[in-house]
């Protein structure tokens, strides 16, 4: 069976997995967002969201924001000690 024959054949069922995916999809791109606020890292978010990337859990997601964070400051360290700024 086709989506298409689907949405004709059980409309309602067809309406509730548009409900569902949209909902799960809705959250795997507000866990993206609301942990990225924390690492100051909306960009990364916001290709994560763009590119698909899975929620596997809060923890996974922290860990890969702070590395994110942790890899800036250190370019942004290394670029100030470059430079002589500090």
């Amino acid at each position: 069976m086709d989506i298409e024959r689907l949405r004709l054949e059980a409309p309602e069922l067809y309406a509730a997995l548009i409900e569902e995916g949209a909902r799960q999809e809705r959250e795997r791109a507000l866990a993206h967002l609301d942990t990225a606020r924390w690492y100051d890292s909306l960009q990364e978010a916001t290709e994560a969201i763009r590119d698909g990337s899975p929620v596997v859990s809060d923890e996974a997601l922290n860990h890969h924001y702070a590395a994110v964070e942790d890899e800036r400051d250190r370019r942004e360290a290394d670029t100030v000690r470059r430079l002589g700024l500090r």
